[in-house]
C-alpha cells in the first residue's frame, strides 16, 4: 500500500460512489477535504484502481478493485497490525467482493455487524393521527 500525501488525496475522488441514490460516508469525504484527520493509501500512485481511506475517529472505508493481490496482502497485513489502529476500527466496503476476499482471513480478530442507510424524504408527511408533543410531563 502506498499513502498519500494531503495534497494528493483528490486522486481517488473518481473511485469513490457519485450515482444518484448511492450512499457516501461523510467521513471519507471529511478525510479527503482535510476536515477530519486520516490516512489514505492506494494500490498505485499514478493512476490508483483500490484504496483505503482511514478516519482517525476508526471508521475504514475500502474501494476499488478488488483484484490487485499484492495491495490485498498488504491490505490484510495493515489491518491485521495492532499497532496500525487505536482500540477498535469499523471496516466499511464499496462492494461485496470486499468482504468475500476479506472474511476469512480476518475471522478471529473481527466482528460482522450490518448497517441500514435511511435517506430522508424531505417531502414526506407524518401521519395525521400523530399529534404533537406539548412538552409536558405526565
Amino acid at each position: 500500500m502506498i499513502e498519500l500525501q494531503a495534497s494528493e488525496y483528490s486522486r481517488i475522488e473518481h473511485l469513490l460512489p457519485h450515482r444518484e441514490g448511492e450512499f457516501i460516508f461523510v467521513f471519507v469525504h471529511g478525510v479527503i477535504d482535510l476536515n477530519q484527520p486520516g490516512r489514505i493509501f492506494v494500490n498505485k500512485l499514478d493512476q490508483p484502481t483500490a484504496g483505503l481511506v482511514t478516519s482517525r475517529g476508526g471508521k475504514y472505508y475500502l474501494f476499488g478493485q478488488e483484484d490487485d493481490e499484492q495491495f490485498n496482502r498488504s491490505l490484510l497485513d495493515f489491518l491485521a497490525n495492532p499497532a496500525n489502529h487505536a482500540n477498535f476500527y469499523d471496516l466499511y466496503f464499496s462492494s461485496s467482493q470486499w468482504l468475500a476476499l476479506l472474511k476469512e482471513p480476518l475471522k478471529d480478530n473481527t466482528v460482522e455487524l450490518s448497517r441500514t442507510h435511511y435517506k430522508m424524504d424531505s417531502n414526506a408527511k407524518a401521519p395525521a393521527d400523530i399529534q404533537e408533543d406539548s412538552g409536558e410531563f405526565i
